[in-house]
């Protein structure tokens, strides 16, 4: 038998023999490619337990432990902002009262605390009861409001009221101010309006609106004013009535914008 037979059968018995019986090395590689595929079908099923819910991939990860228990989701309260002090609200309106021809739904506590023969009230809106028109001119501390007839005519020397060209007043002379002692304390007229325009009075009737802010004086002319305080004036031309407010009455506005006409 020729020598490269030989060498055939020895390469291919040696050949046979290293399948049989691998080297270390690939014995190594083979261990490791099983050892790697078990560890990535052991991930594949722990993720697709944690798909399913925390507490059993937990208990799946670590044998002997029980699942910790889910905490239900916890709603994070918005902290409400504290109220902001404001003027004092006005009273639900809960009873009628009529001023010539306007209705007004007012609240129980206020009245009507002077009238005249021509057509002019005072309505109080506290505990006192004020017992003259625009009480505030001569101090009062009496909170009220007044409704003036025929105001644009002229009255006792007084010129006729004008819209946004000068507040309304009941004299020619020096004038005090709201809850403040007349004979110490005077009111300096404002030169122009704080504020014009209009207001509704009932839901057919629109006012000429005007707000006038006066200072208030003591202790001599020519000072400077200590405080302030406004009149309000709604003012209705056809009709000839006038509203005068001096003590920033709550809720007058709103009464007036749903008042009816008799």
């Amino acid at each position: 038998m020729s020598d490269g037979f030989d060498r055939i059968l020895r390469d291919g018995t040696t050949r046979f023999g290293a399948d049989l019986n691998p080297s270390d090395a690939h014995l190594v590689r083979a261990r490791g490619d099983k050892r790697r595929k078990r560890k990535a079908a052991g991930s594949l099923a722990i993720a697709l337990v944690i798909v399913a819910g925390s507490g059993t991939a937990y208990a799946l990860g670590h044998p002997g432990r029980s699942a910790p228990p889910v905490s239900p989701a916890t709603a994070t309260a918005v902290p409400t902002p504290a109220p902001t002090a404001t003027h004092t609200p006005a009273a639900i309106p809960d009873k009628t009262l009529q001023l010539g021809h306007l209705i007004l739904r007012v609240p129980d506590a206020w009245r009507v605390t002077y009238r005249n023969a021509q057509g002019d009230y005072t309505v109080s809106t506290g505990v006192c009861a004020g017992d003259d028109l625009i009480g505030a001119a001569a101090g009062s501390s009496c909170a009220a409001f007044s409704l003036i007839a025929a105001a644009g005519a002229q009255h006792g020397g007084l010129p006729p009221y004008a819209p946004g060209v000068r507040p309304y007043t009941t004299s020619t002379g020096v004038t005090g101010c709201p809850d403040r002692t007349p004979s110490s304390w005077s009111r300096s007229t404002p030169l122009k309006p704080y504020y014009s325009g209009y207001s509704a009075v009932t839901s057919t009737r629109t006012a000429d609106y005007t707000v006038w802010q006066f200072g208030c004086e003591t202790g001599g002319t020519a000072s400077t004013p200590i405080l302030y305080f406004q009149q309000r004036d709604w003012y209705l031309p056809v009709s000839d009535i006038l509203i005068v407010d001096e003590y920033s009455t709550p809720g007058l506005a709103q009464i007036l914008a749903a008042a009816t006409w008799k």
